[in-house]
């Protein structure tokens, strides 16, 4: 610990002698991580590790992926979105708890959504496939300066050590240690086994039946990417972004329904929970003057409505 405080006052000392407002010396990341902090210049593309079967920086490919990536990690974070939001809305702004004020809270929320990430459904396979673990995470300044730079191996590090920021519980640790130990057979291709509760959850009556997927899960499965489109889009909206950008920028609903839908990865419970986020979004957005007539595209009707039809989306068996 001794050495720790003495890098962290020599990088306290760095900082203020560039004059770097964006260095934060809370978080000491491992320099021997790939995608630690100083391991050289920044990209915003997938980097230097292509993925798997194609996908090149700078490539349709590769902004495939990260289009999947992002909206990946939305469905957890937005699904767990309390006191803190990490939702990633820019590839290079990705919400590390330093910019949500720094707390011990905050990095305690940010590792609940990590873990939570790294368990649900295929993610930490879709990591593991396309090369993802020492993807560099950055985050941007509008001036161009570049603040936090880290990876998913290295946060699994990070927040797996006994001396981590915000005091995590031992469970929660003992998890994120698990996952961090996988992480390097993964990048050797070697085979992966999953810690026993990787991605298990409690029994869901709701999960659809792998084996017979029918029109009544596709129906429920299209209503929860369409939550998760208007997730992204008035969370965009809701920051100040134009309506016609930020639907531009937000994941299109058929790419979620390849992705989470067609593998049968969704389940009632989950679209329900993912309506509940959108339609709180939907209101800090559409519900600002309580005499607006909604006829604009944007907002088609009042927040109470939308967020009704959105939750039936999610039992059309029922006929509601």
């Amino acid at each position: 610990m001794r050495l720790v405080r003495e890098a962290l006052t020599l990088a306290v000392a760095v900082c203020v002698a560039a004059g770097a407002a964006a260095c934060d010396p809370r978080i000491p990341l491992d320099p021997s991580v790939p995608g630690s902090a100083g391991t050289g210049g920044v990209s915003g593309t997938l980097g230097p590790d292509a993925p798997k079967g194609g996908g090149a920086p700078g490539t349709d490919d590769g902004a495939a992926i990260q289009a999947a990536l992002m909206m990946r990690w939305n469905v957890v974070a937005d699904a767990q979105r309390g006191a803190f939001d990490f939702h990633w809305g820019s590839f290079e702004q990705f919400p590390h708890p330093t910019y949500k004020g720094g707390s011990a809270p905050a990095y305690q929320a940010f590792a609940a959504v990590l873990l939570a990430f790294f368990r649900q459904a295929d993610d930490f396979d879709f990591l593991c496939a396309h090369h993802l673990f020492s993807l560099r995470l950055v985050y941007i300044f509008p001036s161009g300066q570049v603040g936090l730079d880290t990876s998913f191996q290295a946060l699994a590090a990070d927040f797996a050590s006994p001396g981590a920021f915000g005091d995590l519980p031992p469970e929660a640790r003992q998890a994120l240690q698990e996952y961090r130990d996988r992480i390097p057979s993964c990048a050797s291709g070697a085979p992966v086994a999953p810690p026993p509760d990787a991605g298990v959850s409690s029994p869901d009556a709701s999960a659809p039946d792998a084996s017979a997927p029918d029109a009544s899960y596709e129906a429920m499965c299209r209503n929860y990417c369409q939550a998760l489109f208007e997730t992204n889009l008035y969370n965009c909206v809701s920051g100040g972004g134009a309506a016609d950008v930020c639907a531009a920028k937000a994941p299109p609903p058929e790419l979620c329904y390849q992705l989470r839908c067609e593998p049968m990865l969704v389940t009632a419970s989950l679209c329900l929970r993912q309506c509940d986020v959108a339609s709180g979004l939907y209101d800090s957005v559409c519900g600002r003057d309580a005499s607006a007539v909604f006829t604009a595209a944007l907002c088609p009707s009042a927040p109470a409505d939308h967020a009704l039809a959105c939750r039936r989306g999610c039992d059309p068996a029922s006929g509601a």
